[in-house]
């Protein structure tokens, strides 16, 4: 089937609402991406990408994020590691100096389903 969808030049997927994984796992079994070579800084012992859970608590220090749930938090707004060249969008700056943009609509996040037999995994969620 996926072959005849890409012979006729067919989309398989088509999305109009955009949708988030978000990271859950606590973090004595979460796995970390290595920064490349060039981006690892030699006074920085930390190797490792900022994950999703590590933007959010280090989200910028404004009262719009004081009672902001992990959750909602990447609902209503995007962090990126760059600067946007032209927004007319609310824009912030987090503890990490990363920009975070407000969604112009509100996107669907999607989190692992754990239930009470998976033990810390679900306490942690």
């Amino acid at each position: 089937m996926e072959l005849m969808f890409l012979l006729l030049g067919e989309r398989i997927v088509n999305s109009s609402i955009q949708v988030q994984y978000l990271t859950t796992d606590p973090l004595t079994i979460r796995s970390k991406a290595i920064l490349p070579l060039h981006m690892i800084d030699p006074l920085n012992n930390d190797p490792f990408w900022n994950n999703k859970i590590e933007k959010y608590f280090s989200q910028p220090l404004d009262l719009v994020f004081n009672d902001m749930i992990y959750k909602t938090y990447y609902e209503l707004y995007e962090v990126k590691k760059t600067n946007p060249i032209i927004s007319q969008r609310t824009t912030y700056y987090d503890q990490l100096e990363n920009t975070v943009i407000k969604h112009a609509n509100r996107i669907f996040t999607r989190m692992r389903f754990v239930q009470l037999e998976h033990g810390e995994p679900f306490f942690y969620q």
